[in-house]
């Protein structure tokens, strides 16, 4: 059975105070009335008793001990770099994860010993070591730059289910004095209670004094007796009468590389966040002796944000995970074989509309605004792809798509949010599966497509809700893309590419009526268009550009005047659409290169960009988005399975499902 390290109570690192060097945040270096006595409540040195420690060594996984650090070094024989594709399951989720025969299968679970939890971990670093001054590989930089990662992103998210919450970097010091060659498990608590005895923390019962301490070794020094590369544990002092004082700390070691500190460090900091005394969290069956925890039921790694961290039990998931920070993407079912849009109801309840495949429309939609969907429902039809669905007057959906014999055909609810018509053709010729629909200023809907001759065509309402003109057309000479929105005033403006490459458009000169001749906004268009709204009504045009990117122009003031094209970036497929947020804020949807769905965003109202930013996921080849009765976004796709798949926002403006 294992024992408990016993320690001396005239450990070295206890006998004069330890100079120290702040690397960053806070900390203080011993003076000669302070060095053996804890400025917050120390008077006398005598009255400093001993810690004493309660951690256990076993030389296997448990009690917060890492493999072994010849196997961090040889990648081919350590289970912790099985990252491969092939064990992890849900990447693009909210979390990686992992299915190696080393990781815990799904029949795993934890149980509460009801001990302490880190409800709020704060990390202090401790580099040991003189030669944590110079240059070594990694510095010390790299290691608080690195930890800082793992503290202030996503790893530890997961870590909620079990009532952790968020971490902060308190701080980093080098201790100028060096470790013992090899070490033993009391030097390094000797040392942690060494720097809270002379003041340079706090006592863990005063302010800022509840710390997580992770000691870092510095390379070539090796564990007394081998068996482990990490361990987390407590040091207990008591002073008399009623006074017990816990310091949670950890040690890692180091091989010379970040990834092995970092593997080592992340596994250590959730086994203590969750388990800190050895009486909270544990795997089942749970030790008292021989901790049994979250990280020691995980071996695969990865690497999160450039920075390799271990997997770790999630009973929530029943699974070794690595949370991601990615929306989860959830599944509608279904098998879509074209056309994608959304559309609100009167009553708010977002509808979905797509071609299945029998060639019919199918819609689903939420059974109560903002939340809850329905089953697939047949609509009928027999329709070439494309759909565009969009909001009568008073409120009801009306749905366009192209027939089989490339007439325009419809289909309407008979009340608002309600009962279905059967399908009506408007009659005309559409090319290549192109078309918009808008709504007039008086509520009059309007479809644009391109005819057979390429040239703009139209048809409108006669009155808002009901009546239809004949086919006009607008002239111009169509290429690919077509899109079509309100100005501030309530004037339609219709935006395609040209036969030459370029941005055209068409707008009409007064609300409800009469139109300009075509005008070029110059640019090359590839073969995607979205045109938003700005808070401020002023209109904004995104297209893919030649080099891939995402490029945009303005109106510089409400219904007139253009800026020229400017650049966001980015390397974007062949999917693109642009919402407002509630706060008016546009936001840029498109595919990237690796099929995931990338979005910008404005960083206020009608100005300021934030950079490209993933949502993961598979995205075939379709894409739509619109608000909730609340005002958040929500995402559809059409999946690499064919099949529906929905994000949306938690909370309006910000923040998206995980």
């Amino acid at each position: 059975m294992d024992k408990p390290y016993k320690k001396n109570s005239d450990n070295a690192a206890k006998s004069r105070p330890i100079k120290i060097e702040v690397l960053h945040g806070p900390g203080s270096a011993p003076t000669k009335s302070d060095s053996m006595i804890s400025k917050s409540r120390r008077s006398d040195p005598k009255d400093r008793k001993p810690r004493r420690s309660s951690s256990y060594y076993k030389p296997g996984p448990g009690s917060g001990i890492g493999p072994t650090l010849e196997a961090l070094t040889a990648q081919t024989k350590a289970p912790l770099y099985q990252a491969a594709a092939a064990n992890i399951t849900g990447a693009g989720g909210a979390n990686l994860v992992f299915t190696s025969a080393c990781d815990t299968p799904r029949t795993g679970s934890v149980t509460n010993g009801g001990g302490p939890i880190m409800r709020a971990p704060s990390v202090q670093l401790i580099f040991w070591g003189n030669s944590w001054t110079g240059t070594p590989t990694p510095s010390a930089g790299q290691i608080v730059n690195a930890v800082s990662n793992i503290i202030s992103g996503p790893y530890i998210s997961a870590l909620s289910q079990y009532g952790v919450g968020p971490a902060s970097l308190r701080g980093a010091i080098i201790a100028l004095t060096n470790p013992p060659n090899p070490f033993q498990e009391s030097d390094v608590q000797g040392l942690v209670s060494a720097l809270i005895d002379q003041g340079t923390f706090p006592e863990p019962d005063d302010p800022g004094g509840l710390n997580f301490y992770a000691v870092i070794m510095p390379a070539g020094v090796n564990l007394s007796g081998g068996g482990a590369t990490g361990r987390h544990s407590y040091d207990t002092d008591y002073d008399f009468p009623f006074d017990w004082d816990r310091a949670w700390y950890c040690w890692v070691m180091n091989n010379g590389t970040l990834d092995s500190v970092t593997t080592i460090f992340s596994h250590e900091l959730v086994e203590a966040c969750s388990d800190p005394e050895g009486d909270g969290i544990q795997m089942n069956p749970s030790n008292s002796s021989n901790w049994n925890e979250i990280g020691d039921a995980c071996c695969s790694a990865a690497r999160l944000n450039g920075v390799m961290v271990q997997s770790y039990w999630s009973d929530r998931d029943k699974a070794c995970i690595i949370p991601n920070g990615l929306p989860t993407w959830v599944s509608m079912g279904g098998v879509i074989t074209g056309g994608l849009s959304s559309v609100r109801n009167r009553d708010g309840r977002l509808e979905v509309f797509t071609r299945g495949t029998d060639g019919a429309l199918w819609h689903l939609w939420q059974t109560a605004p903002n939340n809850g969907w329905s089953g697939w429902a047949s609509l009928g039809g027999v329709i070439t792809g494309r759909n565009v669905a969009i909001n009568n007057q008073d409120g009801r959906i009306e749905v366009f798509a192209r027939g089989t014999d490339g007439a325009l055909w419809h289909i309407w609810q008979t009340a608002p949010n309600n009962g279905w018509s059967g399908w009506a053709s408007r009659g005309g010729q559409i090319s290549s599966d192109l078309f918009a629909v808008g709504r007039n200023a008086d509520g009059r809907l309007e479809v644009f497509v391109k005819g057979t001759d390429n040239a703009l065509w139209h048809i409108w309402q006669t009155a808002p809700n009901n009546g239809w003109s004949g086919w006009a057309s607008r002239g111009g000479q169509i290429q690919s893309v077509l899109g079509v929105i309100n100005n501030a005033d309530g004037r339609l403006e219709v935006f395609t590419k040209g036969l030459d490459g370029a941005l055209w458009h068409i707008w009409q000169t007064a609300p409800n009526n009469g139109w300009s001749g075509w005008a070029s906004r110059g640019g090359t268009l590839v073969d995607l268009l979205a045109v938003g709204r700005n808070a401020d009504g002023r209109l904004e045009v995104f297209a893919r550009g030649t080099d891939n990117a995402l490029w945009h122009i303005w109106q510089t003031a409400p219904n007139n005047g253009w800026s020229g094209w400017a650049s966001r970036g980015g390397s974007i497929n062949d999917v693109l659409a642009v919402a407002n947020n509630r706060d008016g804020r546009l936001e840029v949807f498109a595919r990237g290169t690796d099929n995931a769905l990338w979005h910008i965003w404005q960083t206020a109202p009608n100005n300021g960009w934030s950079g490209w930013a993933t949502f993961g996921g598979g995205v075939r080849d379709l894409l739509t988005v619109n608000n909730n009765a609340d005002g958040r976004m929500e995402v559809f796709i059409r999946g690499m399975d064919n099949a529906l798949w929905h994000i949306w926002q938690t909370s309006p403006s910000n923040g998206w499902n995980g």
